[in-house]
């Protein structure tokens, strides 16, 4: 749960401009009030300068005259007994300095100490009249300006009040500064710390834009559920029409995100929706085929793997106290195609079947024909994908929709097989991808140069996609697909929704659910097509379309948890809420990035305001009654401890009775 200092209040962007700009400028007018507090430290401020403008001029005096006599060859132990002297008349006794006085016969005349002689009485020529300047100043600027002109470039008294030029000026403040180094540093710091605090007042005013920070909100939709169809009743055909309308939706959502956002140079503001932009990933070449079996094409080293790893769901905008990690991992590889796997013409010699499982119908995974590649008509110039899915989760081969052969399961994965194959393509280029190869020249006289595809059946592309939840307290692992049921009753009510919500945005994160509707549109290869002529492909373009459909499945999640605390589909026809009353309490523990929002830090909101009119009101200068009967009854002598103005807050320790006054009643 976050502190106090952290709580923040939504508001429209008008207002948080608004609210801005009305601290920043209560802060200007408030902030040069200080100036009143530091006249009223003037007089203790006063007498410490004056003591360490004395020390310091005091003991750089007697370290010189001692210095230079010790330099004066045999007068070694005369100036030793002039610095006891020195030190004796510190006090003003004149029996000590009597008794330490030089004898009359000496060689050497008694030790000048060469500094000027108000350092030794504790007066400064440059610090006069310092406290009737600051008192005299509007401003801290106002007050740093007036000591520069004042004080650090005072005309000494001999060169009378003539007219300098610049350059003359500047000779002045240096021979001032020559004249007493420890009065003009002294006054030098007061000036600059003087021009700080004013430059402090503009910088903290400007930084009050810094309390709005951001557009995160927390999910609070009456709407909030997990919509979905009410098919009872319904046709298969109905079924299909409504299942197929339903999810192509969210898909394309996700697919559009995927491109938009997950680029590295993406910066738009389409992108500003979910709580982070997007989920990290690592990439690995040559990674282990995924599969149980030696069914990798290119050898046992040659899989595309793209893994999160184990991410904090807080970056998906979950904001529950107990802490779940997740996790997505796809590994692909193109399979092999020999003829264990493929075999032509068993009942039709122009039929390929490929068996790398048995449909729900058949023996056969898929089939096609070795004419479809170039037949006019049909798919003319594109990508045929054909997709079948599988399942290895918890032992049960048969969760997706076909019974895939063991060899091409993979543990505690979801299987997606896909069948590219290309129909009526050319490319200007030659490629060796193992799934868009294009190595057959089909060039004719007097025609540009071409290549084509040699196959005459499909190239087979398989992937495996994991997906975990994470308890970061105990370590227990779920799968979203293969729940312990039992152990997931056995959890609170918090846990067991926080776990409901994950499971549910991971369902669909699959490469088989990115390409649901429209398979090979959604493929990158299709976007180069010019009529049948495509631009050159990529030397791995598989590699690329792996990573497209990743991205795509991470968009998915992000997507999917927003939509369930949105109520997105509960206006359409036939939904119900999946969600029971038991899970409604995760409805409220999102936080996305919202439109047309701004969030505000509650402790500067409070703080800012009232330091601001607390500093305002606490340097009132009100009227003293007692400061008046004194000037009524002796007009002629006021006195000089009873001003006329007071500062509030002194007025108020003197005039008001609480308990604890009469402490102050001297101030």
């Amino acid at each position: 749960m976050p502190t106090w200092r952290q709580h923040q209040i939504l508001v429209t962007d008008d207002n948080a401009q608004i609210i801005s700009n009305t601290i920043a400028v209560a802060l200007t007018l408030a902030l040069p009030r200080l100036l009143v507090f530091i006249k009223l430290l003037l007089p203790p401020c006063t007498k410490a300068f004056s003591w360490c403008h004395q020390i310091a001029g005091t003991k750089l005096a007697q370290l010189t005259s001692f210095s230079r006599h010790l330099n004066r060859g045999n007068g070694g132990n005369i100036a030793l007994s002039s610095l006891v002297s020195d030190f004796g008349n510190r006090g003003g006794s004149q029996d000590n300095a009597e008794r330490n006085r030089l004898p009359q016969g000496s060689i050497y005349p008694p030790p000048r100490l060469h500094q000027p002689a108000h350092i030794l009485d504790s007066s400064s020529r440059l610090a006069s009249g310092l406290t009737s300047t600051l008192q005299e100043s509007s401003s801290f600027e106002d007050g740093a300006a007036r000591i520069i002109r004042g004080h650090l470039a005072q005309v000494p008294p001999r060169l009378g009040e003539e007219d300098f030029g610049f350059r003359r000026w500047c000779i002045i403040i240096v021979g001032n500064f020559k004249e007493d180094k420890w009065g003009f540093i002294l006054v030098s710091a007061l000036t600059l710390a003087l021009f700080a605090v004013f430059i402090g007042e503009q910088v903290l005013a400007i930084a009050t834009a810094g309390i709005v920070n951001g557009s995160t909100g927390l999910s609070a939709s009456p709407d909030c559920g997990l919509w979905t169809i009410d098919m009872s009743g319904m046709s298969d055909f109905e079924k299909v029409f409504y299942q197929l309308n339903w999810f192509s939706d969210a898909e394309s959502r996700a697919v559009t995100y995927a491109e938009t956002c997950y680029p590295d140079n993406s910066t738009i503001d389409a992108c500003n929706t979910f709580y982070e932009s997007k989920i990290a990933y690592e990439v690995k070449h040559d990674s282990p085929c995924p599969f149980y079996g030696d069914v990798c094409l290119d050898g046992e080293n040659s899989a595309y793997t793209l893994d999160t790893g184990y991410l904090d769901s807080r970056i998906l905008g979950i904001n529950g106290a107990p802490r779940y990690q997740f996790r997505r991992r796809t590994a692909c590889a193109p399979l092999v195609v020999n003829a264990s796997y493929i075999r032509l013409g068993v009942d039709d010699p122009s039929r390929v079947d490929y068996l790398y499982g048995n449909s729900a119908t058949d023996g056969r995974t898929y089939s096609d024909f070795v004419g479809d590649s170039w037949k006019v008509g049909f798919d003319l110039s594109s990508y045929r994908v054909i997709r079948r899915h599988g399942s290895g989760l918890g032992g049960n081969q048969i969760q997706g929709d076909m019974m895939l052969l063991p060899e091409f399961l993979a543990p505690n994965s979801e299987i997606t097989l896909f069948f590219i194959r290309t129909m009526n393509i050319v490319y200007y280029g030659p490629n060796d991808d193992p799934i868009f190869p294009a190595d057959v020249n089909g060039t004719t006289p007097g025609a540009p140069i071409i290549w084509a595809n040699p196959l005459q059946r499909s190239s087979v592309l398989g992937c495996a996609d994991m997906s975990e939840i994470r308890d970061m307290e105990t370590g227990d692992i779920w799968i979203p697909k293969a729940m312990d049921l039992n152990r997931f009753s056995s959890l609170d009510k918090e846990r067991r929704n926080l776990l409901t919500l994950l499971m549910i945005s991971l369902w669909r994160s699959s490469t088989f659910h990115t390409v649901t509707s429209r398979p090979g549109s959604r493929f990158d290869v299709q976007s180069k097509l010019v009529g049948s002529l495509s631009q050159n492909l990529g030397h791995e373009q598989w590699k690329l379309e792996v990573r497209k459909m990743f991205e795509t499945s991470l968009a998915r999640i992000q997507g999917d948890v927003l939509d369930i605390v949105r109520g997105v589909g509960k206006d359409r026809p036939f939904a119900r809420n999946a969600l029971t009353e038991d899970n409604l309490s995760l409805c409220h523990i999102v936080k996305f990035q919202s439109v047309g929002w701004r969030n505000i830090t509650l402790l500067w909101l409070v703080t800012l305001p009232t330091f601001s009119f607390v500093l305002w009101v606490l340097t009132i200068e009100v009227g003293n009654p007692t400061g008046e009967r004194q000037q009524v009854h002796q007009p002629e002598e006021p006195s000089a401890e009873s001003p006329e103005k007071i500062v509030l807050l002194i007025w108020l320790f003197k005039n008001v009775h609480v308990p604890f006054a009469p402490r102050f009643r001297k101030i």
